[in-house]
C-alpha cells in the first residue's frame, strides 16, 4: 500500500511522475504477463511435438527421469510390458530375447535423463539363421549328391543286369534315391528364400509330376490314387510345385 504521508507530501510535479511511473509499472507487468503466457504456450507446444515425435518412432522408446521412472514413452514400448525392466542400463547397445522376439537395446544419457531405445530385430535373425542354413544345407547337399549320383548310376546298371525276381529290389533303392534327392531340392529351395515365378500353365501339366512322385513310395498297403484335374489354367511357379 502506497502511504498516504507520503503521497501528501509529494509537490504536484512529484505527483505525476509518480503517477505516471506507476502506468508505466502496470503496463510493464501486462507485458510481462502476457510474454509468460506465450512462453507457457510454446513450452506446451514443444512437449506436445516431442510426445509426438516419440510416438512416430517405429521402435519403443521410453525417457527415464534421474530416479529412472519413466518420464516419457511411446506405444510402441506400452505393448512391451515386462521388457523395460530387464535392461541393463549400465550397456550401451545389446541384444536381448523378449517373449520369443529378439530386440536390440540402446541406451544413451543425457543430463538427467536416460533414453532407451528396443528394436524389433526377430525378422534379421531369422534370415541370419536361414543364411546359415542355406550354407550348411548347400555343403551337405554336395556332400551328399556327390555318393547319391554314384550310388544312382550303379543302382541303374544293377537293374539292367540282375535277374527278375531281384529286379523289385532294386526299383526299392531307386525309389529311395530319388525320395533323398527330393529332400535336399526341398531343403535347399526352403533356406534360399526363393522368390517365386509366377506363370500360367494347364493344371494338367500337374498330373505327371503328381503320378511320378507317388510311384516313388512304398507302400503298406495297396493305395488307388485318382486325378481329376480340370481343364483351366492356372498361375504358379511350376517348379516350385513339382
Amino acid at each position: 500500500m502506497i502511504d498516504e504521508e507520503l503521497l501528501n507530501s509529494l509537490s504536484t510535479k512529484e505527483k505525476e511522475i509518480f503517477k505516471k511511473g506507476l502506468s508505466d509499472l502496470i503496463e510493464q507487468t501486462y507485458v510481462i504477463e502476457e510474454e509468460y503466457k506465450k512462453l507457457g504456450e510454446s513450452y506446451s507446444a514443444l512437449q506436445d511435438f516431442i510426445r509426438e515425435m516419440i510416438e512416430v518412432q517405429p521402435n519403443a522408446l521410453w525417457i527415464l527421469d534421474d530416479e529412472d521412472e519413466i518420464f516419457l514413452q511411446n506405444s510402441e514400448a506400452k505393448c512391451l510390458n515386462g521388457l523395460l525392466e530387464q535392461i541393463k542400463k549400465d550397456k550401451k547397445a545389446y541384444e536381448v530375447e523378449f517373449e520369443n522376439n529378439f530386440y536390440l537395446i540402446k541406451v544413451a544419457n543425457h543430463i538427467d535423463k536416460t533414453v532407451i531405445s528396443a528394436t524389433d530385430i526377430t525378422e534379421e535373425k531369422r534370415k541370419e539363421r536361414l543364411a546359415s542354413m542355406g550354407q550348411v544345407a548347400a555343403h551337405l547337399s554336395h556332400e551328399i549328391r556327390n555318393p547319391i549320383g554314384s550310388v544312382s548310376l550303379l543302382a541303374s546298371t544293377l537293374f539292367k543286369r540282375v535277374d527278375i525276381k531281384s529286379k523289385p529290389l532294386v526299383l526299392e533303392m531307386k525309389k529311395a534315391i530319388w525320395r533323398v534327392e527330393r529332400i535336399i531340392k526341398a531343403t535347399l529351395l526352403f533356406t534360399k528364400g526363393l522368390q517365386p515365378n509366377i506363370t500360367s500353365f494347364p493344371l494338367q501339366n500337374l498330373l505327371v509330376e503328381c503320378e511320378s512322385a507317388t510311384e516313388q513310395y512304398t507302400y503298406t498297403k495297396e493305395i488307388k490314387f485318382e486325378y481329376n484335374f480340370p481343364q483351366i489354367n492356372v498361375k504358379g511357379d511350376f517348379e516350385l510345385l513339382t
